[in-house]
């Protein structure tokens, strides 16, 4: 089919033509409008005690360091924050609308595994300042509970236990645009295309023969000449 073939389909069939631009035209006001998200980053450090060999936990720098990875575990659950190729990629870069994740810092790189420093990665993101705070809030509330928890099974005295801080003393928060010219360009692209399929299968609906039965009740339905009577 020829791109003359497609237009005098989409002639044929505007009025389909015409309900799929009205519905592109929404489309395209909803993605023009400015869309921004707020990305939120802390790192917690965990410390030794001033007398660290009345802690196991916290005896060696090795000690700390995988006592973050067990924390960022406990407080993650079951699922594992998300790998990324760089560790500057945001949450919203990642899909991720809403929400938080901690992870562990990768020495290693993409194909190695290599924990040195005894610090978790805090990272949030919300369509809003307000959400990005919430979001921050509860990720640290779980680290928290679980350093505390796990202290607590171990019957750690309090002068004992590992303590955390932050780096910064307090989480930056950076606003993160879209390209509103890509977005519109690829939507009308998409946008064209649907509505040429579109008009493509309401013409090949509309233009394939009518089936047997459709064909029998279009008989039934017509008229019968009547033969004049002869005298």
């Amino acid at each position: 089919m020829t791109i003359w073939d497609l237009l005098v389909t989409m002639w044929r069939q505007r009025v389909a033509v015409l309900v799929c631009a009205a519905l592109s035209l929404l489309v395209l006001q909803s993605v023009a409008a400015q869309h921004e998200v707020y990305n939120g980053r802390v790192s917690v450090m965990f410390l030794a005690p001033k007398d660290a060999p009345g802690n196991a936990l916290a005896s060696t720098t090795s000690s700390l360091v995988s006592m973050a990875g067990v924390i960022a575990r406990a407080a993650n659950g079951p699922h594992d924050a998300p790998r990324t190729v760089s560790a500057e990629i945001t949450l919203a870069s990642m899909g991720m609308e809403r929400g938080w994740t901690i992870r562990q810092p990768n020495a290693g790189g993409q194909w190695e595994t290599r924990y040195e420093d005894p610090v978790l990665d805090v990272r949030s993101t919300g369509a809003t300042l307000e959400e990005a705070q919430l979001s921050m809030v509860v990720a640290l509330e779980q680290i928290d509970a679980a350093l505390t928890d796990l202290q607590d099974a171990e019957q750690v005295p309090s002068a004992l236990r590992i303590r955390t801080e932050l780096s910064p003393q307090a989480p930056a928060y950076s606003v993160q645009q879209g390209s509103r010219m890509r977005a519109l360009a690829v939507t009308g692209i998409l946008c064209a295309i649907g509505t040429g399929a579109v008009a493509l299968g309401v013409d090949a609906f509309r233009s394939r023969p009518p089936s047997r039965h459709g064909a029998r009740r279009a008989r039934a339905r017509r008229p019968h000449r009547q033969v004049p009577a002869t005298v």
